[in-house]
């Protein structure tokens, strides 16, 4: 899944990102306080990015869930931008097993954000 944005060179962009899980997790897996993480990076781009938070903690919500859904969370951070161009930034959502799934091949999902990010506005006399 990929959604668009747009920003200016130095000015902060809002990120949210929502996410669902079932809330089962493997035998042995050690429970984190939520039970799903969060983390964002850049892709690609012509520039370095600046996330205020990469990993930012995921808080439970209250709503109507996906089917077999048992938790709801909203994770957000701000991203800045050095450089105007075309930016594509990459979030992955794991379960509680962690990042690669605790050596199991599941539990992780990505999504990507394209951002087109304009230079900062030039003030006339």
């Amino acid at each position: 899944m990929t959604v668009s944005k747009e920003a200016v060179v130095n000015e902060p962009l809002t990120l949210e990102a929502w996410i669902a899980d079932d809330n089962v997790v493997s035998p042995g897996t050690r429970i984190q306080k939520a039970p799903v993480s969060v983390t964002w990076s850049l892709f690609r781009g012509p520039g370095p990015v600046k996330f205020a938070e990469p990993k930012p903690e995921v808080e439970k919500t209250e709503g109507a869930r996906p089917p077999k859904a048992n938790f709801l969370g909203k994770a957000t951070t701000l991203v800045s931008f050095r450089d105007p161009g075309e930016y594509l930034l990459q979030i992955t959502a794991n379960d509680a097993s962690g990042e690669g799934g605790g050596g199991f091949q599941c539990c992780w999902t990505t999504a990507f954000v394209r951002v087109a990010v304009k230079a900062e506005p030039t003030t006339g006399q």
